[in-house]
């Protein structure tokens, strides 16, 4: 069994970078400037979690910004 398998508590990760109640707080987080995650290494490809629909959102593209649904997880 691998590693992922095996963990337990605090040893379990998530696939998201940010969560976001709704999609207006999600598109503020491509937005905001003080987003050090898109700042510093701009969080391409990285997931978040909106919560009002259960949906993960993968961030696709920076310029203009662009967050693509995932299905099928």
């Amino acid at each position: 069994m691998g590693f992922h398998g095996r963990s337990q508590g605090i040893n379990i990760h998530v696939i998201h970078r940010w969560i976001a109640d709704d999609e207006t707080e999600r598109l503020a987080i491509s937005t905001n400037p003080d987003n050090t995650a898109i700042a510093e290494d701009n969080g391409l490809h990285c997931l978040c979690l909106q919560l009002d629909t259960g949906v993960y959102y993968r961030l696709s593209q920076l310029s203009p910004m662009m967050w693509i649904a995932i299905t099928g997880l």
